[in-house]
């Protein structure tokens, strides 16, 4: 499936002379757990539509039609009940490191990796940035 994805977005970057380099690491994610009841011919769809939409040179999550976007609950650690289990602190703390580690790696993706680039963007300080990926053990993943 990605492998297609990565195809289709070539080929509609290539036919509309627009420099989109990749797919965000959330976006894989989500195509990767949808179900597909199109098959190719909608996937296709899918990588015309969010290469039309997309405003930086990454297919973000703002790029996919509705029905493709992540819902709230996964992106606070999978389902609702998992990030309702245990303590409030402790449902906190899941739920800031799936955003710390999606936020991250979407921007750090967005710059290639470049901290300098990324801190910029999100308006902090280099160090903050480091010492949150640390805290949190996130790595980068081109």
């Amino acid at each position: 499936m990605e492998l297609l994805a990565s195809h289709f977005l070539r080929e509609f970057s290539n036919k509309n002379n627009l420099r989109i380099r990749g797919i965000s690491p959330t976006v894989l994610h989500a195509l990767k757990k949808y179900h597909w009841p199109g098959n190719v011919r909608e996937l296709e769809n899918v990588m015309e539509h969010a290469v039309s939409l997309a405003s930086s040179d990454l297919i973000q999550g703002g790029d996919l039609p509705e029905h493709l976007k992540m819902p709230i609950k996964e992106s606070l650690g999978g389902t609702a009940n998992s990030v309702l289990e245990g303590s409030f602190k402790e449902s906190k703390s899941k739920a800031l490191k799936s955003f710390y580690e999606t936020y991250f790696q979407e921007l750090l993706s967005k710059h290639g990796g470049n901290i300098s680039q990324a801190a910029e963007e999100a308006k902090m300080d280099r160090k903050t940035i480091h010492r949150l990926l640390s805290r949190y053990s996130i790595r980068f993943q081109k």
